[in-house]
């Protein structure tokens, strides 16, 4: 929160954003990977309501208000962008829009972590569920998880040293910070496997 409010003394807010993503990744895989002891399986459809439920009613509040705010009063805000701004936030894809350069709204500048997060979600708990069907075992599973990390981790090193060197892009791609996630994701399958 010191970086955002831009205090001096918080340097480094993509740091924070990396401890929560470990964290977040830590929590999910956690949760996955008890159901999957528990129940032989993870039922997606819970999975996918339980995210719903705790993020949709909240933002899609916010994001009314702020569509609401934009027509009322255009001159207030960064109007340029407001529509793809929160139809990008609305369908969890504005680390993308960022990425192309078309988010201004500052208002929701925050939302790429929250994309990245949700798309990170739609995907880990298929994959899992595809090495559960093939009766990978978790120690292998830890070992693809490996695997997506270092993929991660090549994606940045392709993004800095390929054709698009840009901050957003390095920053805010899924392939490239989605290795925070996986790294939480891997601490998650040591406490199961310790």
């Amino acid at each position: 929160m010191a970086f955002h409010a831009e205090l001096s003394i918080a340097q480094g807010g993509y740091l924070g954003v990396d401890v929560f993503f470990v964290l977040s990744g830590f929590l999910i895989t956690s949760l996955l990977l008890e159901e999957l002891r528990d129940r032989g399986r993870i039922k997606l459809v819970h999975f996918y309501a339980r995210r719903a439920l705790r993020l949709l009613p909240a933002l899609a509040l916010l994001l009314v208000a702020l569509g609401l705010y934009a027509l009322w009063r255009p001159h207030q805000i960064e109007n340029q962008t407001a529509g793809t701004d929160i139809i990008g936030t609305a369908f969890y894809v504005f680390n993308w829009v960022l990425v192309r350069g078309g988010a201004r709204l500052r208002m929701l500048s925050h939302a790429w972590s929250l994309s990245i997060e949700e798309q990170f979600y739609l995907l880990w708990p298929l994959t899992l569920v595809v090495l559960a069907r093939f009766h990978v075992s978790r120690k292998n599973m830890a070992l693809v998880t490996v695997a997506g990390v270092a993929a991660s981790l090549m994606a940045r090193v392709v993004v800095v040293h390929g054709l698009d060197r840009t901050t957003p892009r390095l920053n805010v791609g899924l392939d490239t910070r989605g290795g925070a996630i996986l790294v939480g994701c891997l601490l998650a399958f040591g406490f199961a496997l310790g």
